[in-house]
Order: C-alpha cells, then sequence, then structure tokens
C-alpha cells in the first residue's frame, strides 16, 4: 500500500538520493513536504513535480540567480531561508527543505514555525519569523548529523549542490 510520510529519519534520508537523481537530470523540485513524500511497498518515493523546472539552460549552463522574488513558490514550512529572501530556487533549496522533513519528524512535527500563518508574500510578518526560526536551527539542534548537513547546505552558493561542497 502508499502511505504518506510517517517514517524514521533514516528512511526519509533515503530522499537524498532521488535528490541528487533528478539534480543529476539539472532538475529541481521545489516542493519538499512531508505530503509530497510517499512509501510504496517499502520504497521511499517523492511525488508531485508540479513545481519542478531545470536549473540549466539549453546550453547546460546553471540559471543566473538574484534575490529578486518576491513570493515563496512552495510550501512556506519546508522551504529554505534563501527562499524566504527571495532567491530563485536552486539545488541547495531540495536539500535544505529534505532537512526540514527530516527534522519535523525527528521533532514528531512539531516543527516551531509550522503553527505561523501561511502566506507567500515573503514580506509578510509570518514569513519574516519563520526566516529568523529556520536562520537559528543550525544553533538550536546542536551537534548532529543533521546538524552537519543543515550548516553545509546553509553555506552553499547559488550554483552549489550539497555534494559539491560535501565532497571537498
Amino acid at each position: 500500500g502508499v502511505q504518506t510520510c510517517t517514517l524514521p529519519i533514516l528512511k526519509i534520508s533515503n530522499i537524498g538520493s532521488i535528490l541528487n537523481h533528478i539534480h543529476d537530470l539539472y532538475v529541481i523540485h521545489r516542493d519538499i513536504k512531508p505530503s509530497n513524500i510517499m512509501i510504496s511497498n517499502g520504497e521511499v518515493k517523492l511525488i508531485d513535480f508540479g513545481m519542478s523546472t531545470f536549473y540549466v539552460d539549453g546550453d547546460g549552463e546553471h540559471l543566473a540567480g538574484e534575490p529578486t522574488k518576491k513570493e515563496i513558490l512552495g510550501s512556506p514550512n519546508f522551504c529554505s531561508p534563501f527562499i524566504h529572501e527571495g532567491w530563485p530556487a536552486a539545488r541547495r533549496d531540495d536539500y535544505i527543505s529534505m532537512i526540514y522533513v527530516m527534522l519535523d519528524v525527528a521533532t514528531e512535527y512539531s516543527l516551531p514555525w509550522k503553527g505561523l500563518a501561511v502566506s507567500a508574500d515573503i514580506s509578510h510578518k509570518a514569513n519574516q519569523t519563520r526566516l529568523q526560526y529556520k536562520k537559528d536551527i543550525p544553533k538550536a539542534i546542536g551537534s548532529s548529523k543533521i546538524y552537519g548537513m543543515i550548516e553545509t547546505c546553509y553555506a552553499l552558493n547559488y550554483e552549489e549542490g550539497y555534494f559539491d561542497k560535501a565532497d571537498s
């Protein structure tokens, strides 16, 4: 049968392999959240590619990125701080969203910013509060594998993927 994401973190981390695969195809998902993670016959699946897009142009060059966006594309609860700051989505944002899903499961679905109002407007007060929570998350979770992952992702430049930085 198929069920929504209520898995241990270990299983959810398999989403990292899925992200690597779609990123190798030059695609970013842009809407990683628990309801887009399913389990079918014991395998973790990433679904709903309706917001996905290519991150390279026809010549294979990474699309330019500047923080000019005024609205959040995807779920405000699971998008990265970069999206809250107006950057277009990049590979790093998919990984950060995956980490927020892992944190959500680890905290029994009680991320501190989940109770805030939902708005696509970046300047909305709830999104500014969410952004501050997310910037402070590395300090809040302390030393752990998730901490190392989120620190690495937060340090990525717009054109870098997780393994560009993690392997160096």
